[in-house]
């Protein structure tokens, strides 16, 4: 078994960007470095994600980046908001531009890279390389978790069952330990702290995150599918090769066949939430695959 992880002690520091009537919310590592990396999130997760990845790849000398996505974590938008993925994807680009003014390297997890995607696809300008880590493609999502937790939002559920307190439960816990190869390695705090933090203790977090919820589809995602063999930039993949969400042999395989100049890392005994279950491996893929371009 794998000693928990519990305590937050790397120098990242957090800031907020306003983009017209939104505020994007980031953790960074700002070295000055000219190669920016940003990393971009999943459900349910939040730029808490990436802080071990981020202290390790900012040690080979890159600038690291990771930003709440529309809905989560303390990113905000006014109620009237674009939450869809398609949104959060013209709002980092426009984060892009405004921060960097160039283009920079998108890694993405789970929607996070369908977000990437999007974004590779319609801002290519933006992309520098894209590296995509158990990413959906077109309708391998929302899974089923997520589309019950969409319904709930839909019916008006979701904020006053988070305000309760009734989740996490044991559906949640169960489908939470799914994603992962081996559900000890976190520890409460630290779970806490990545998934749950804001869209369960904060009233107005509940809110950004069910509007998320109900605006969250594939539609978009399988717009840009069409487009992907017209990407030219490189493209990194790394998988797990345990994921029970979005498994190498239905989805991982299908990108790398779709998008051109590919290369593909795949890491034994880690499920879904492999940036958090095999964070110095992930590292490793990135630098060793930046290195070799």
């Amino acid at each position: 078994m794998t000693r928990p992880i519990n305590k937050f002690s790397h120098p990242i520091r957090r800031a907020k960007t306003a983009i017209g009537d939104n505020q994007i919310s980031y953790l960074y590592i700002d070295q000055n470095f000219d190669n920016p990396i940003i990393f971009l999130h999943g459900i349910p997760s939040s730029a808490e994600l990436w802080r071990e990845i981020m202290v390790l790849t900012s040690k080979d000398n890159f600038g690291v980046y990771a930003p709440d996505l529309a809905g989560y974590g303390k990113t905000r938008l006014p109620k009237d908001g674009d939450y869809s993925l398609a949104g959060s994807a013209e709002l980092i680009a426009e984060w892009i531009k405004k921060k960097f003014g160039k283009a920079v390297w998108i890694v993405g997890h789970d929607i996070g890279g369908a977000v990437a995607q999007i974004l590779a696809v319609t801002n290519p300008e933006l992309v520098k390389r894209l590296t995509l880590c158990n990413s959906p493609m077109a309708s391998s999502f929302p899974v089923l978790p997520v589309k019950i937790f969409k319904a709930l939002a839909k019916l008006g559920l979701y904020t006053p069952i988070a305000k309760a307190g009734l989740v996490p439960n044991p559906y949640t816990i169960s489908k939470m330990k799914a994603g992962f190869f081996d559900s000890d390695i976190l520890s409460k705090e630290k779970i806490k702290q990545i998934f749950w933090s804001e869209k369960l203790y904060n009233e107005e977090g509940r809110r950004q995150f069910s509007r998320h919820l109900k605006a969250l589809n594939n539609k978009k995602s399988c717009q840009v599918a069409d487009s992907f063999s017209n990407l030219s930039i490189p493209v990194q993949l790394i998988w797990a090769k345990n994921d029970h969400y979005q498994p190498w042999q239905k989805v991982g395989t299908k990108l790398e066949k779709a998008i051109p100049n590919t290369t593909t890392f795949l890491i034994e005994q880690a499920g879904h939430y492999l940036p958090i279950e095999k964070p110095a491996e992930f590292a490793n893929a990135l630098v060793r695959w930046h290195d070799s371009i």
